[in-house]
């Protein structure tokens, strides 16, 4: 493991790895993935929550920040549940001044969409989701409409369609299990897939296996009562992809366990940054 003492905007693309090179020795891609990567980032305070007040701003710092954005550089799709994009109030990826200054040769690639799932496309399309986004989203949920228990054909058309005049993508697909949202991904050209959340779909991920890479902030601080981190405490929960605003939960099985080995660490202001890939299993 390489030790980067305290993280910064010189030595963040160097904490990042090579995305583009191929693992090391003990390490290896999800094979169910083909030639995407998975990458997930997360936070998460000492006692194992993921956000304060709903927001999990709340628990980083500034080289948190320049580390997802410089993520978000790296990457060809963002992934992220409805529920986060609601509840964090997110908007379209786009160039500011700190994604320059601190995402390194990564701000010349085009500026990645943001992939949100939802089981029932109870999206707002006037939101700054849709509204500020740089780059259109891409909506991904399920051909069986899940919605309210009122919502009728006509209901479901005039949210598909709100959504499309935004200039969304809406894909349409049989089973939204990571999985196959990866392959769906993958087989538009997006090979390089950062999952930021938020619990359940950080859980639905690791459960299907597929995860290859883990950037995770220790926040020192106890929040004491909110979201876990990655979802649910025991085996056997639920899970929804896209929330579970959007519609009904999806039954879960734990997994077999998958093994990280520590690649990178660093400090800042206390926060501990750990960059983890994937153990080899074989």
């Amino acid at each position: 493991m390489r030790w980067f003492s305290e993280l910064d905007g010189g030595n963040i693309p160097e904490f990042l790895g090579d995305r583009g090179s191929a693992v090391t020795a003990s390490t290896e891609p999800a094979a169910p993935a083909g030639d995407a990567r998975v990458i997930v980032v997360a936070i998460s305070s000492v006692d194992g929550r993921g956000a304060i007040s709903g927001k999990s701003s709340g628990l980083g710092n500034d080289a948190d920040l320049h580390l997802l954005k410089s993520l978000r550089d790296s990457a060809d799709v963002i992934v992220v549940g409805s529920s986060t994009v609601r509840a964090e109030g997110y908007c379209g990826v786009g160039r500011d001044e700190a994604t320059k200054r601190f995402g390194g040769p990564a701000h010349d690639r085009p500026v990645p969409p943001i992939a949100v799932l939802t089981r029932g496309f109870e999206l707002d399309p006037e939101s700054r989701f849709f509204a500020d986004a740089e780059v259109p989203p891409i909506v991904i949920g399920p051909k069986e409409f899940v919605g309210r228990p009122a919502a009728v054909p006509d209901d479901r058309a005039s949210r598909l369609a709100s959504l499309e005049r935004t200039g969304a993508t809406v894909l349409m697909l049989d089973d939204t299990d990571p999985a196959f949202v990866v392959d769906a991904l993958r087989n538009r050209g997006y090979a390089r897939i950062v999952v930021e959340g938020g619990p359940s779909v950080y859980r639905s991920f690791f459960e299907a296996d597929i995860v290859d890479e883990v950037f995770l902030t220790l926040a020192p601080v106890v929040v004491g009562d909110g979201p876990a981190t990655f979802g649910g405490d025991s085996a056997g929960g639920t899970a929804d992809i896209g929330g579970s605003r959007d519609g009904a939960a999806t039954p879960v099985t734990s997994a077999t366990p998958t093994g990280f080995v520590a690649e990178a660490a660093a400090f800042s202001d206390s926060h501990v940054f750990v960059r983890y890939s994937r153990l080899r299993t074989g």
